[in-house]
């Protein structure tokens, strides 16, 4: 090969290869960040409901209309319920002025026991009580832990499933431009 082939070719090379990094670049500052939600019910309206808190109040998802939800299920024999909830309070903690707000549904466990658990986990968000397993029969909770992210005007955009680590750069971008909108 003759050295202005190979000069040529490098420089190609070196183009297509700085062509791709913009590429990506521009992928990270994407306006809409994407958390690969799984769209099942994407688009339809949160099921409706009102669950007692731990410390008594009664919390209605209509009540919370204008705020965007994170609403998740779990229980405290999930260790991937409870090995995300510390990045789901920072996450609170980062959004908690905003239009935010985190709403952590215990699928039928004592009161009692529940309490000791938000206590060990320091969490600050409303704990709701679905003792019937009413609100877990509406929004199909199977496997957990499941999270549903819901906009400000009640309407479902994805969920999760498994544990995730909430307080992420790209999670944190996205609440954050949901909260905008």
């Amino acid at each position: 090969m003759t050295s202005h082939l190979q000069y040529f070719i490098i420089l190609v090379l070196l183009i297509v290869s700085s062509l791709a990094c913009q590429s990506g670049q521009n992928n990270e500052h994407h306006p809409i960040p994407d958390l690969t939600l799984i769209s099942e019910n994407k688009g339809n309206p949160a099921g409706s409901f009102a669950l007692e808190s731990l410390n008594g109040e009664e919390v209605s998802l209509k009540g919370l209309r204008g705020k965007v939800v994170f609403l998740t299920f779990w229980l405290s024999s999930c260790e991937a319920c409870l090995e995300e909830m510390p990045s789901i309070e920072r996450l609170y903690n980062k959004l908690r002025d905003k239009d935010f707000i985190v709403l952590a549904v215990n699928l039928g466990e004592e009161k009692d026991r529940v309490e000791q658990y938000a206590r060990i986990l320091g969490v600050s968000f409303p704990i709701l009580m679905d003792s019937s397993g009413s609100v877990a029969k509406t929004y199909s909770i199977e496997p957990i832990p499941v999270t549903y992210i819901i906009d400000k005007h009640g309407t479902i955009l994805g969920k999760a499933v498994g544990r995730r680590q909430w307080d992420s750069p790209k999670s944190v971008r996205y609440f954050n431009w949901l909260c905008q909108q």
